[in-house]
């Protein structure tokens, strides 16, 4: 089974997905808004660019909550029967208001709740990394409440030995510059999904020309 996250920059879920076609379940961020089907929920800001976060699967129904209306648009999605059973997933494009530190933990202290009564996967864009300057106490802040507050360990890490701000594959290329990668895009997963990874792919610079963002792509060992 296959789980992603993807910055799109542009463009419909529908079209997005064609990308990463055997994938089971994709979380989108700067999606443009899309009418919601049996495939693909949407939420977002409702301003003049009509851009907010989705989730698509043409493989396994899902339901979603209602937005949480103190953070930045989210989708927490609920998956009652897939190969890893019941999962939930919870999408998350961090703004820059406040900060996208700040944004980011209201968001998931908002979703507390959700998080913590069934195996969650934390996952999206959040925006930071410690190789930003003067960000680093603020990544360690927002690192702790995820690890720490939600027991969750992000997926990439975790397969590669990474160091947080140290990658080699990053997710987002700053201005679609080559020579400015970051790593901001990540999934976090429970234990008991953790151990269940089985692989972790970032594509390369050269594979995705509609975005500056890469998505994270997890894929999970069958029962």
């Amino acid at each position: 089974m296959k789980i992603a996250t993807w910055n799109v920059f542009n463009g419909t879920s529908e079209q997005r997905s064609r990308k990463l076609s055997d994938t089971d379940i994709i979380a989108f961020q700067e999606t443009d808004k899309t009418e919601n089907s049996m495939s693909c929920v949407w939420t977002g800001d409702e301003g003049k660019r009509f851009k907010g976060v989705s989730v698509w699967s043409s493989r396994h129904r899902f339901s979603c909550l209602p937005h949480k209306p103190h953070c930045s648009p989210g989708l927490a999605a609920v998956f009652n029967d897939t190969p890893l059973g019941a999962i939930q997933i919870l999408n998350l494009w961090a703004k820059p208001k406040p900060d996208y530190c700040e944004d980011l933990i209201n968001s998931l202290k908002s979703y507390r709740e959700f998080i913590l009564r069934a195996p969650t996967i934390v996952l999206g864009d959040f925006n930071i990394s410690p190789k930003l300057s003067g960000k680093k106490r603020k990544f360690r802040n927002a690192l702790s409440v995820l690890e720490h507050d939600f027991g969750l360990t992000s997926a990439y890490h975790h397969h590669f030995g990474d160091t947080f701000g140290e990658e080699n594959h990053p997710t987002h290329y700053h201005h679609r510059k080559e020579e400015k990668p970051f790593h901001i895009d990540f999934v976090f997963l429970p234990d008991a999904l953790l151990a269940r990874l089985n692989t972790v792919t970032v594509p390369d610079y050269s594979s995705y020309s509609t975005s500056d963002h890469r998505p994270v792509i997890c894929e999970f060992k069958k029962v």
